[in-house]
């Protein structure tokens, strides 16, 4: 594929290339060909191509294929608009916008004449928020109201009612459905309601309550019934040793001391026996 290449002084130079050659190696050949070759690279973000046949500029990493070149086009070398002036442009603006400090304003008005210096600042008035104007408008209404209602014949009972209500405890309302299902499960009326009041009507919860307090409740009597047998046991058990010892000392002293040892083991056992309780893990 041979093409043509015109530079920005009209000097036209003929050249073969390939349809993979890129825009970018295209370009840097025309460089070489019209300026120095050692400094093609450099200058080669300077420039650009420009189609004459699609009057448009070519994009340096696209292959000449994918730009539609053809046999005998003719191409434009020409100058670029100055690649940092863009960002020369952002970098002034940014300046332009930046917020001066204080040296910056010292050293802008160092050559200024003071006027005014001494005058006195004006008091601005500062506008209240929604929520402050509506508490003095809250404030000023409470204010008429106890104005109206000073003198008003029935204002003391009406204080006294409304003292009373603001104090007591105003009891929740039972749920029917739920005591119902309390009640068909068994349990008292009295100790439904208490349940449901501690649960927040909840059934579900207020069953669980009401198992627990019962479990405690028969803990607690089993502990009494026990407190009171081993106390019965152990009176029991001294009137036994009594008798026992009393016994043992009316032996012979040879036939003494194996009564005491044989007295001794059967009053251990017998009061294990009595005083055995399960092992409850052992059980479960």
């Amino acid at each position: 594929m041979k093409i043509s290449v015109m530079s920005s002084t009209g000097v036209e130079w003929s050249v073969e290339i390939l349809p993979e050659y890129t825009v970018e190696k295209l370009k840097q050949m025309s460089l070489s060909h019209f300026c120095n070759p050692l400094d093609c690279i450099k200058l080669s973000d300077y420039y650009k191509l420009v189609s004459v046949s699609q009057a448009r500029p070519l994009c340096d990493l696209s292959s000449v294929r994918e730009e539609k070149i053809r046999d005998g086009d003719e191409l434009l070398l020409l100058k670029r608009s100055s690649t940092f002036s863009g960002n020369a442009n952002k970098s002034s603006e940014g300046q332009m916008l930046a917020v001066p400090d204080k040296g910056a304003i010292d050293l802008a008005t160092a050559n200024l004449e003071r006027k005014n210096f001494d005058k006195p600042a004006m008091d601005v008035q500062l506008v209240a928020d929604f929520q402050t104007e509506l508490r003095r408008i809250l404030v000023s209404l409470l204010e008429l109201s106890e104005k109206l209602l000073r003198h008003h014949p029935d204002i003391e009972n009406i204080f006294k009612n409304l003292q009373s209500k603001l104090i007591e405890k105003r009891e929740p309302d039972i749920d029917e459905a739920a005591l119902k299902k309390l009640l068909e499960m068994g349990f008292e009326e009295q100790q439904a309601i208490q349940a449901l009041r501690e649960n927040k009507m909840c059934p579900m919860t207020a069953m669980d309550w009401l198992l627990a307090k019962g479990c405690r409740q028969e803990n607690d009597s089993c502990s009494e019934t026990s407190a009171e047998d081993i106390s019965a046991r152990a009176t029991a058990q001294a009137s036994v040793d009594k008798q026992m010892n009393a016994e043992v000392l009316n032996g012979s002293t040879e036939m003494e001391q194996k009564g005491i040892v044989s007295a001794m083991l059967e009053c251990f056992q017998e009061y294990k026996r009595k005083d055995f309780k399960p092992n409850k893990k052992a059980m479960s």
